[in-house]
């Protein structure tokens, strides 16, 4: 309903996060076991989409 009011960048955050959102309510309910990839991959989505989002408002601003 409200994805057409959100910026292209930010709806493909929003979905690119749902794996770590999956995850994090999974481990709240003890279905998955932590492991240090959880924090590598959901770090890696978190920092890359986090990037992206930074350096296309500055490209489009210029």
């Amino acid at each position: 309903m409200y994805q057409r009011y959100l910026h292209p960048i930010q709806a493909a955050i929003i979905y690119a996060l749902e794996p770590v959102w999956a995850t994090t309510y999974g481990l709240g309910l003890g279905l998955v076991d932590w492991s240090t990839w959880i924090l590598i991959g959901g770090g890696a989505l978190f920092l890359g989409n986090i990037a992206v989002e930074l350096f296309t408002h500055a490209d489009s601003e210029e």
